[in-house]
């Protein structure tokens, strides 16, 4: 179960850093090509902001549930 966990939080995370990326660096991908389209660079940037929050908010919440599980496991 948590090399799941962990696999998942790695996909997430990858997803969130290519999305910040490509929305964060769209005027240097652009400005030998073609013009900066600002709906592209403002959803790459949204995407990628809204999946890091998400990814960490995912990580503390399982990390509360592990050390809750493990809490509750020692008192027996």
């Amino acid at each position: 179960m948590y090399s799941i966990l962990f696999v998942l939080k790695f996909i997430v995370g990858a997803f969130a850093s290519y999305w910040a990326i490509t929305g964060l660096c769209q005027p240097l991908l652009n400005k030998y090509s073609r013009p900066i389209s600002s709906p592209e660079l403002y959803l790459g940037a949204g995407l990628g902001a809204i999946l890091f929050v998400y990814a960490g908010i995912a990580w503390l919440l399982i990390l509360f549930a592990l050390y809750a599980y493990n809490y509750i496991n020692r008192k027996k």
